[in-house]
């Protein structure tokens, strides 16, 4: 049996004063994030929970009250391995994190606080007992942002430094990073989800469209069962050694079964006759400055490349963007694919330069390169911040401490 390890982020804070509230007492959950709490609550409820594991402060024993909820006999814990980062910035103003290369950790505020390096150290700890104690079994754990991350990044083997603890999955309100450890002396799957984000994000509709030719076309979100059918419209893409950088797809139908159906990313299947005949995919552009990018690719079926379908396809994943907060749309189109360049230019894309030898293919032992065009379309302007103020925080009772000896 593997064990698994689920780090939860507390959910959002009443902060009215705008304060960084850092280990200071009496900073509760707001209206928005015992919403929240809950949605990550029925995200977990099926889970067989074995323990419930807290950091002493208010915000992430509301958290982990909620979430237990769902697990009544379930122990439930606090452990001080688990508190937010030590800071002297704590009670100064928000404004802080604006300004330019802001952070806890370079330079410290006094000498007693936290680098990241020790942050890992004891969240490390922390994560090796639990596992110990609990072989085999399924353990909660309610803790902060930073700590998290430095954890995650730390067990990852990347390095631990203030770019290297930024990317997209900096764990947000009420978040879950999972630690699966499935082989023993191995280190764990890490994966993340933030039910939260997926409860407020619909899926796309689906779309009845007709081609030039009449024929009738269904535009809608691709699920688990279609990656069967994705691969193989993808593999006969492929095998015509044209329009594709692989020559065989290796993606195994099972991992893209998991993929499919994701909120954070975007596989559209089009159907005519109860057949998959074209593919769009946009996923966020992995990074911590690049983030607000969708990467996309289409492919059609070759019986259906001149009946208008790339570009209701095109349009269906620019919609699906604009409702992601996505605000750049980018492609790359092998320089001879005249087509698919045109169709880009008719939908206001812009070429943004070629990548010469962008592609190395070996066949027989002869070696050939193969050139691209960079297309891409700016569809929204950069998000405002529009925080909501809230009421003031009260304390609640506590928890006693199990410590970090006793874990």
């Amino acid at each position: 049996m593997p064990t698994s390890v689920l780090f939860v982020r507390h959910a959002d804070v009443h902060n009215p004063r705008e304060i960084i509230y850092g280990r200071l007492p009496r900073f509760r959950l707001g209206e928005a994030g015992r919403k929240k709490a809950e949605v990550t609550a029925q995200y977990l409820a099926s889970e067989r929970i074995a323990a419930f594991y807290s950091s002493p402060l208010l915000r992430a024993r509301e958290t982990a009250s909620i979430i237990a909820r769902h697990h009544p006999s379930v122990p439930f814990y606090t452990l001080s391995l688990l508190s937010e980062v030590k800071t002297g910035y704590q009670g100064e103003s928000t404004k802080r994190y604006q300004e330019r290369d802001f952070s806890f950790y370079l330079p410290l505020k006094e000498p007693d606080d936290e680098t990241i390096e020790l942050v890992f150290r004891r969240m490390a700890q922390a994560l090796h007992r639990i596992v110990r104690r609990h072989q085999g079994q399924t353990v909660v754990c309610v803790s902060h942002a930073d700590p998290i991350i430095i954890l995650k990044t730390g067990i990852a083997g990347r390095d631990l430094t203030i770019m290297g603890i930024k990317e997209p999955d900096y764990p947000m309100p009420a978040s879950v990073t999972r630690f699966d450890f499935v082989v023993p002396l191995a280190g764990p799957r890490i994966t993340y989800v933030d039910p939260a984000r997926r409860h407020e994000l619909k899926k796309p509709e689906p779309r009845a469209v007709a081609g030039r030719s009449g024929r009738a076309f269904t535009l809608r979100p691709a699920v688990a069962p279609d990656a069967g059918a994705v691969i193989n419209t993808l593999q006969v893409v492929a095998d015509e050694k044209q329009h594709l950088p692989h020559r065989r797809i290796m993606i195994p139908p099972e991992r893209l079964a998991s993929e499919l159906g994701r909120p954070e990313d975007l596989t559209v299947v089009a159907e005519h006759a109860s057949e998959v005949v074209g593919v769009l995919r946009v996923r966020p552009v992995s990074g911590p400055a690049t983030f607000h990018r969708g990467a996309l690719t289409v492919w059609l079926l070759p019986d259906f490349r001149a009946d208008g379908l790339g570009r209701h396809l095109l349009d269906y994943g620019e919609e699906w963007a604009r409702t992601r907060k996505l605000e750049q749309l980018e492609a790359e189109v092998f320089v001879d694919n005249e087509r698919a360049i045109g169709l880009f230019d008719r939908l206001a894309y812009q070429r943004e330069g070629l990548i010469a030898r962008a592609h190395r293919f070996e066949e027989d032992k002869v070696v050939s390169y193969r050139d691209v065009v960079r297309v891409a379309k700016v569809i929204a302007e950069p998000p405002v911040d529009t925080s909501a103020i809230a009421a003031p925080a009260t304390e609640s009772a506590a928890i006693p401490d199990l410590g970090a000896a006793e874990c």
